[in-house]
Parts: C-alpha cells; structure tokens; sequence
C-alpha cells in the first residue's frame, strides 16, 4: 500500500459514510457493505483512487450558491472489506459501523499524527488571525459530534474541548476541541504537514508564521 491508513481513516471519520444497503432482486433482498466519502476538494478525492478497486466519483445535487461537492465510492465488496479490515483499527467515529460490516470487533490503536491530519482535512480549521496589539494568532480547531475524538485529541495533542448546543430541538449536541497556545500548535502543525492534503497551504502559512522561538511574529 502506497498511502497512510492512518489518513484514510481519518477522512472517513470525518466526511465518510461506512453502512449496508438492501437491495431487492427477484423477491430476495440483498445486503452490500458500502463506503464513500464526499467533499469539495477533488484533490483529496482523487488521493483515495490509490485505494484501488473499482470505485466512482461523481458531484453531488448541491444547495443554491454552496460550493460543489463531489462523492467518492468505492464499490467492489472485496476492497471494501479489506480496506475496512486495514483502517478499522485507527477509526473512532465510525468504529461502530466497521465493526457491524465486518463482524467483528477490533483492537484500536491511539490516533497517528496522520489520522490528525485527515480529521482536520476534513472537519478542522486552521487559521491566523491578527490581535489588538498586531500580533499573529494561530488557532487549531475541530467541531465533531463525537465526544469521543474530542477526548483523543486532548490526550494526543493536548488544548480543550468544550460541548456546544446547536439551536433547534433535533440538532446534536456539538463537541469543540481547540488549541491556541503557539507553541503547541507548532508542534501540532509540524507533524500533520508531511500528511495535510486540503488544509496543506494553512498548515504552511501558520508555521511561516509562528517561525520566532515565542511563537509569535509581529504582523507586518
């Protein structure tokens, strides 16, 4: 394999799907195990072709004036099988879908540096912002409905976490994980760069500018 598990999964959890369809065919039902990912970024998309087996991309019906979104699904039951067996180690949010695919349970393993990446590739945030005295900020930040991830981010990476409530009676209860302190992200942001596909160019502009040993460089 010439790609990160650790990534991949990291992806899914983020902005994949892991279920089984029910097909009918003369009377039967028939059950498939499926796996896709969407996103707006069709470099990262393409980046999941390495899988290999037969898979699809195709746009999605996207709301009025929202951006394109694009699906990736990979369609052979064999390469969705064994590509479950080999990430279903690293998964958090969807461990419980691979686990009802596959059938069994499996042994989880602490989350790489990779897998950070392909979370914050996919939910995350890296910006830089300027202070009141002129001075960059850079925040690192993830929004999940696992409360789960949120605490393996915190023991991985250290920052905090803290639980939102959305409006709306139906809406799930939200978890923000955050770290602000710099050089903490520095350290944060050196490890998932060699991995980062989609927020690659805010990695880089974030580390350009937490460059002095304070972590701060004074806004030109």
């Amino acid at each position: 394999m010439n790609y990160d598990l650790g990534y991949i999964a990291g992806l899914i959890d983020a902005e994949g799907s892991i279920f089984i369809s029910k097909h009918m065919f003369g009377g039967k039902a028939y059950f498939y195990p499926r796996i896709s990912v969407s996103n707006t970024n069709l470099q990262i998309l393409h980046f999941l072709e390495q899988i290999g087996g037969k898979a699809r991309i195709q746009p999605m019906d996207s709301k009025f004036g929202s951006k394109q979104v694009w699906v990736w699904a990979l369609q052979q039951q064999h390469a969705i099988l064994s590509l479950l067996e080999n990430i279903s180690p690293y998964l958090i949010v969807k461990r419980g879908n691979a686990v009802a695919v596959l059938g069994h349970d499996v042994v989880s393993v602490l989350p790489s540096w990779s897998y950070i990446a392909g979370v914050l590739d996919g939910d995350g945030s890296v910006t830089v912002t300027r202070n009141n005295y002129k001075y960059w900020r850079v925040d690192v930040r993830l929004v999940t409905v696992c409360e789960e991830l949120a605490l393996a981010l915190v023991e991985k990476c250290g920052g905090n976490f803290c639980i939102r409530q959305p409006a709306g009676i139906s809406k799930k209860i939200q978890f923000l994980w955050q770290s602000y302190r710099q050089r903490r992200n520095r350290v944060i942001l050196e490890n998932i760069l060699p991995y980062a596909i989609e927020k690659r160019a805010a990695v880089e502009r974030a580390l350009t500018c937490l460059a002095s040993l304070s972590g701060w460089r004074k806004y030109a």
